[in-house]
């Protein structure tokens, strides 16, 4: 029966493992991970007219600790980007910001606009979620000229993504 006895050892020692892993010595309050806003599938991507085949990821961190994830897309004219933040939407923008207030789906959001000289035209749509909020941005590409109100992409782009996104 030694094969048995070693068995039970290595599963002892994996249990004390793990058990050792729960013990005290970290204080504060569990973080949630954040969503993957490259987790959209192409599919969908593809369905309102954004090419998924070169996303650009990335995150933002604070004292080592991520607070924001985004994926970017560039499309012809504009660049669509999807945002995973940890903190609610009303704890990021101002209070100019927060006053159109939309439907998104089933979902309340905030839709904002930037395109003051000298930087592109923005619009973004931000919903919150239980561990933080998403966001959808559509700007004017770098040195491109836009094609239509970028509300007006983003308005048929977050109604149709807002179904991948979590709750």
């Amino acid at each position: 029966m030694p094969t048995a006895r070693l068995r039970t050892a290595g599963v002892v020692g994996a249990v004390a493992l793990l058990l050792g892993g729960c013990g005290g010595g970290v204080e504060g309050t569990p973080v949630a991970e954040l969503w993957d806003p490259c987790s959209i599938p192409s599919d969908a991507l593809r369905a309102v007219g954004i090419d998924p085949d070169r996303p650009i990821p990335g995150d933002t961190a604070e004292e080592s600790h991520r607070v924001a994830a985004f994926c970017s897309y560039a499309n012809g004219w504009f660049d669509f980007t999807t945002y995973s933040f940890e903190t609610p939407v009303e704890s990021r923008l101002s209070t100019a910001q927060l006053q159109d207030r939309i439907e998104l789906g089933e979902r309340a959001a905030v839709r904002y606009r930037t395109g003051d000289p000298p930087g592109p035209a923005m619009c973004a749509m931000a919903v919150n979620v239980v561990d933080g909020s998403i966001e959808f941005e559509v700007r004017t590409g770098l040195g491109q000229t836009s094609q239509e109100d970028p509300c007006g992409v983003l308005e048929r782009t977050a109604r149709v993504l807002i179904g991948y996104v979590p709750n």
